[in-house]
């Protein structure tokens, strides 16, 4: 709106005329409701600077002006659209001009938004203007894009997938290994695995047999004592079988 003032010599007193003539939507009825309670000819008597700050105070609120604030620092060059970087940066500027001013300030910021290398060259020519810092930083992200130091978006973004399948494909639960395979790649580089099996293997048939032979020795006790009963039994002489002479 302040270009088109320029361009047209808009005379002060018919800024206001002018501006409210191109209102629309919800600020159109904010307006009206103004001029309802003023009358057309006192609302059109406001100085420009008083409207545009009524309606800063009513579309642009100091939580919103926050929320731009934190955008603007942490505003950053995507991939090596530059572009759309400067654009975005222009825009904040104007929006939040206490965060761009003394003109080193918008200079800094700037920088602070450009790819770490590209900032480090751009910031050892000490650009004195705003200008030239741009024309500088936009001239070296093309070398390095035809050189191939430095990424676009697109191929960013195809990284960032590429990564992200790899990630899905091998999540962490199944890359890692399991108590029992470690423990075999113990026994395997050091070779006490094998030996430690045997001597096990060897003790459990050792006592199995062992308790095997004490089974059987009882067996053969228990047989032959029932042998021995009957001997006895068959050598006992009763009284029946003496015979008086």
């Amino acid at each position: 709106m302040e270009t088109v003032f320029r361009v047209s010599n808009c005379p002060e007193e018919c800024r206001v005329k002018y501006a409210t003539c191109t209102l629309n939507g919800a600020a159109l009825t904010w307006w009206n409701n103004h001029v309802q309670g003023l009358g057309i000819d006192e609302a059109y008597q406001i100085p420009w600077l008083t409207l545009k700050q009524m309606m800063m105070d009513e579309y642009c609120p100091r939580s919103e002006i926050q929320k731009m604030e934190e955008e603007f620092y942490n505003l950053k060059v995507q991939g090596s659209d530059i572009v759309s970087y400067t654009t975005r940066f222009h825009e904040l500027a104007q929006l939040c001009p206490t965060m761009v001013t003394p003109e080193y300030k918008r200079i800094e910021q700037y920088l602070k938004g450009l790819p770490p290398s590209i900032e480090d060259m751009v910031t050892s020519s000490k650009p004195d203007t705003i200008q030239s810092a741009i024309r500088l930083a936009h001239r070296l992200i093309d070398q390095a894009v035809r050189r191939g130091t430095l990424g676009t978006k697109v191929q960013e973004e195809k990284q960032n997938i590429g990564n992200k399948r790899k990630w899905n494909s091998n999540p962490p639960n199944q890359t890692q290994k399991k108590p029992t395979q470690k423990l075999e790649q113990v026994h395997a580089l050091t070779g006490t695995g094998h030996e430690e099996q045997m001597a096990g293997n060897f003790i459990h048939q050792t006592a199995g047999a062992a308790v095997n032979i004490q089974e059987d020795t009882k067996a053969a006790e228990a047989v032959s004592d029932e042998d021995a009963r009957k001997d006895d039994d068959s050598t006992i002489i009763t009284s029946k079988d003496i015979k008086e002479p």
